[in-house]
């Protein structure tokens, strides 16, 4: 039997379709018991500072980390592709030296953005917690995250 790049092709769409319809599946909200709601006291005060709806504007530096993070984490998804190209480009070389050179350059170069992409992330994570300490004046904690 001869494997053909759409057969596998196909295989892994179709297990990517599975893996989305099973989350689907087992990520449906369930409904919790709504008496409880009115008799709790400070609920919505609670809500409001949760989730920043009490109106107040959210403090500038937060947001930028938010959006700083956001793009971080982009950048991680398209590392963790890279990796998976890379990956099948080697397995599939078929002892292709030419192949082989060209998937492990690619797995090279993803671990150095990795690399670079972590470094940024600390490199922010470190700017945030030492305004934050300056500006408050309190001991900042480096891994306590307020967002």
């Amino acid at each position: 039997m001869v494997i053909t790049k759409k057969a596998i092709g196909r295989r892994i769409f179709s297990f990517l379709l599975l893996a989305i319809f099973s989350l689907a599946i087992i990520a449906v909200p369930v409904k919790a018991d709504e008496s409880l709601i009115n008799n709790q006291i400070g609920l919505q005060t609670i809500g409001g500072l949760a989730y920043n709806s009490a109106g107040e504007p959210q403090d500038l530096r937060i947001t930028i980390v938010k959006i700083i993070n956001i793009v971080l984490t982009f950048l991680g998804m398209i590392f963790l592709a890279l990796i998976i190209v890379a990956g099948f480009q080697y397995m599939t070389s078929g002892g292709n030296e030419e192949k082989i050179k060209k998937s492990v350059g690619l797995l090279k170069n993803a671990i150095i953005g990795l690399v670079i992409i972590m470094t940024a992330w600390t490199i922010t994570r470190y700017i945030f917690w030492t305004m934050t300490r300056t500006i408050s004046g309190t001991p900042g904690y480096m891994f306590y995250s307020p967002y």
